[in-house]
């Protein structure tokens, strides 16, 4: 029984610690995001690098989620 209880405790731990990482990486890219947006429209001027950037913010936002609901399966 307490191996039972140690291993599940372990399992809540370390599902917990990924939720907090992926919450982390969302946060973080949401603003990041968010910069990219604000030197775009202060600058009044989109770039390849630009739309690259935006891209790769929002494939990393989609890798977050289907992670995040792999984990729960």
């Amino acid at each position: 029984m307490p191996n039972q209880r140690a291993a599940r405790y372990s399992r809540q731990t370390l599902h917990f610690f990924e939720d907090v990482r992926l919450v982390v990486i969302a946060l973080a890219t949401i603003f990041a995001g968010y910069q990219e947006t604000m030197l775009m429209t202060n600058n009044a001027r989109v770039t390849l690098a630009d739309l690259l950037l935006m891209f790769l913010y929002l494939e990393d936002m989609e890798k977050s989620a289907s992670k995040d609901t792999s984990l729960r399966n």
